[in-house]
């Protein structure tokens, strides 16, 4: 849950807060890297940081509320 709502988070921070910042601040050719490094980097920290937590957290959660596959095909 943290590492969703980290992500979830981080997103409009990026674009609402960050990223207006750099434009009123910086130069246009240092805007420009700044944006594209900034996205990278967010997107980095995705797939390397948050994914795994959502994905691991999820499992840990199924797997403790005793959810099966089996299960997921019965009704109710």
């Amino acid at each position: 849950m943290s590492g969703a709502a980290l992500w979830v988070g981080g997103q409009p921070a990026l674009s609402l807060v960050i990223l207006p910042l750099a434009r009123h601040l910086l130069a246009p050719e240092a805007k420009d890297c700044f944006t594209a490094a900034a996205g990278r980097r967010f997107g980095l920290l995705t797939g390397a940081v948050f994914l795994p937590v959502q994905l691991a957290t999820g499992w840990a959660m199924t797997w403790h509320r005793g959810v099966t596959w089996a299960s997921l095909a019965e009704p109710g």
